[in-house]
């Protein structure tokens, strides 16, 4: 029998493989292919946050949100102290179309986490330093996220 920690590594292989993979439907086959070894590997050691994250990442990837999100939140309920999954979760009720729980979750790793680990989140995921107004925002406060996802000055 394979050991989790087996699938886990061929899964993230084959992740990375889809990751390089410039053809659509190979990529997609290759995503899948992964989403199959994390889920196996999860049935073996459930209790791995690192797997949930990673196969939520792949649903992210994939266009599936709502799994996105039970699998980010089975990695926070584990771990919930990895800034990581929570800013994951985030995005994906981001994309979702979920701005209210976006916004807790961005709070919460805003407040939790030190201005280095909070700045790409603000600078690159929302594009808030080209948006008017933001130069004048401190950079931490939901007030700036709101600010900046309504492109209105905070």
């Amino acid at each position: 029998m394979v050991e989790s920690v087996d699938w886990a590594v061929l899964a993230d292989h084959r992740w990375h493989e889809a990751m390089e993979q410039i053809d659509p439907p190979l990529r997609e086959k290759l995503l899948l292919e992964a989403l199959d070894l994390y889920s196996k590997a999860l049935q073996i050691m459930a209790n791995r946050p690192e797997l949930y994250a990673a196969r939520g990442l792949i649903f992210h990837q994939l266009g599936d949100e709502d799994k996105a999100i039970a699998d980010y939140t089975a990695a926070i309920s584990i771990a919930p102290e990895a800034p990581d999954f929570i800013k994951n979760r985030a995005i994906a009720y981001e994309r979702r179309g979920d701005l209210e729980r976006a916004l807790a979750d961005y709070e919460h790793f805003l407040t939790e986490n030190s201005p280095p680990q909070a700045a790409p989140l603000e600078g690159q995921r929302l594009g808030a330093a080209s948006r008017p107004g933001f130069s004048r925002c401190l950079g931490t406060s939901v007030d700036c996220i709101v600010a900046v996802m309504y492109n209105t000055t905070p």
